[in-house]
């Protein structure tokens, strides 16, 4: 930990266990994640700056003054969500959406932090019953700790990505080098909804993502560089800015959704 910091834990107050990769929000920009034993740092000069703190299945805790309380707990959300599993699953049919291939654009979150998601829509063409299987994505990482955070959002009423669905953490280690990273959504039993589905990859602000510039050793963004496709307008791709959803009308995420029945 660098000197003049001060290291905060946060914790589910039912079970007192580590909330891994929960957001932690500053003048509603997102300061921090929480790493795997759900710890974060803030600076000595910070203990009296209100800050937010939000995690997957928590409920969020508003103006919270550090001061010299090292562990903060969150209270668990009980959010009863639309039931989207109808039917059970057979397994006898796979369907690909989506095309892997290497983009002509590389997509990162820079030290500035204002883009926390990237991801896309997913609509469903189908007719049938079908569940979501696999996720895979293209992306260039220069480390072999990388890790992003899946999530898997329901289509708002303006078709943009609403709540979500998923009540765990997806976490994703992203390969060294330039290669398809594989994640596995079968155990949810998420059913495919009609109206369509996002799927988004959730950058964290970890010391362990954080790649320096070769000529500004000042400078740095956080891994994994997602490969993208250039359009000349909208097609498929969001990303969370500053807190605020946006469409992108530049590039098209590579990202394919696996189906099953």
């Amino acid at each position: 930990m660098v000197h003049g910091q001060v290291s905060v834990t946060i914790k589910s107050k039912e079970t007192g266990e580590p909330i891994s990769y929960a957001n932690v929000w500053k003048s509603n920009k997102i300061y921090a994640s929480s790493d795997s034993l759900g710890t974060f740092s803030i600076g000595e000069n910070e203990l009296n700056i209100p800050f937010k703190i939000s995690a997957l299945g928590y409920k969020t805790k508003d103006s919270i003054l550090i001061n010299e309380a090292k562990t903060i707990y969150l209270e668990e959300d009980f959010i009863e969500l639309k039931e989207v599993l109808l039917s059970k699953k057979v397994n006898a049919k796979k369907i690909k959406v989506g095309k892997l291939k290497n983009g002509d654009v590389g997509v990162v979150s820079e030290m500035n932090k204002e883009t926390a998601q990237i991801g896309r829509f997913f609509s469903n063409d189908s007719g049938e019953t079908l569940f979501l299987d696999k996720f895979r994505f293209k992306a260039i990482c220069a480390t072999r700790n990388c890790i992003v955070n899946i999530l898997i959002y329901a289509v708002g009423k303006n078709g943009e990505p609403a709540e979500i669905i998923n009540r765990n953490n997806i976490p994703c280690k992203v390969k060294k080098g330039h290669h398809i990273n594989e994640v596995d959504l079968s155990d949810l039993n998420i059913q495919f909804p009609p109206e369509g589905i996002f799927i988004m990859v959730n950058y964290l602000f970890l010391e362990q993502n954080k790649l320096f510039g070769n000529k500004n050793e000042n400078w740095y963004y956080y891994e994994p560089s997602i490969d993208a496709a250039s359009v000349e307008s909208y097609t498929d791709t969001w990303y969370n800015y500053n807190n605020e959803w946006k469409k992108n009308d530049k590039y098209s995420v590579c990202f394919q959704l696996s189906l099953t029945n």
